[in-house]
């Protein structure tokens, strides 16, 4: 007697023994293996970008504004100024270091010390008085010091990155990058003390008059699209009462 079967049912019986004998543990291990790395790896990344993420609940939680105020403005500026701080620091402290090591081997050896230096660099450079290189490190050290100073002291006056506003005792508290990277500026701000005195059109050259306030007679620089809400603009510069 000849037994015929369906070639679809022969094909289903095959594909579950093919299945029954795979070994469906170990894949399961070694697909919640390469889960759970990867979920560590990530976590990782996560907790890396926490550190470096200045503008994080992390680390404005250590500005210690009272709890009744809540955050109505954050102009996102926060990170950018931190790393200005250190490339910046970095920046200027490399220059003083190669000043002050230039200097002592100028004081050590004098003007072969300075042909020696022009000889590294491939130039032709040479001074009738040596005493030149030194005043040429000081000045050039000096320059980017002042560079860096004004430009952010520009930004630690007159820019807040933060804005907290209470609806109990009904004022603002403006925050500013202090002039060390660690350190926060708190201002206290009533309704209505910031004017709007920006220019719709300003100079090409001078675009940050479009963002332009006066809060007593100091100039501030807000831009009303980083806030949460329109009406916290409202309250701030009293177009709004409350």
């Amino acid at each position: 007697m000849i037994f015929r079967m369906n070639p679809a049912r022969l094909f289903l019986s095959s594909k579950l023994v093919i299945r029954s004998t795979f070994p469906v543990n170990a894949l399961q291990k070694a697909s919640a293996s390469h889960l759970s790395t990867a979920k560590r790896i990530k976590n990782g990344f996560q907790y890396l970008k926490s550190i470096f993420d200045f503008q994080s609940s992390r680390h404005t939680k250590l500005t210690r504004i009272p709890r009744d105020y809540e955050e109505v403005y954050n102009i996102g500026l926060e990170n950018f100024i931190i790393y200005f701080y250190i490339a910046g620091g970095g920046a200027t402290g490399i220059l003083a270091l190669s000043s002050v090591q230039h200097l002592i081997g100028y004081y050590r050896k004098g003007e072969e010390y300075v042909q020696n230096v022009a000889s590294q660099i491939n130039s032709s450079f040479k001074l009738s008085d040596p005493v030149d290189l030194k005043w040429y490190h000081y000045l050039g050290g000096f320059s980017s010091f002042c560079i860096y100073l004004v430009s952010l002291g520009f930004v630690v006056r007159t820019v807040p990155l933060r804005m907290y506003y209470s609806e109990v005792k009904k004022d603002f508290l403006l925050v500013y990058q202090g002039r060390s990277p660690l350190k926060k500026v708190i201002v206290s701000c009533k309704p209505g003390q910031v004017k709007d005195v920006a220019i719709d059109k300003p100079p090409y050259f001078k675009p940050w008059k479009r963002l332009e306030h006066l809060m007593q007679e100091k100039k501030i620089y807000i831009s009303n699209d980083h806030f949460k809400r329109p009406t916290y603009y409202n309250i701030l510069c009293g177009y709004q009462k409350v």
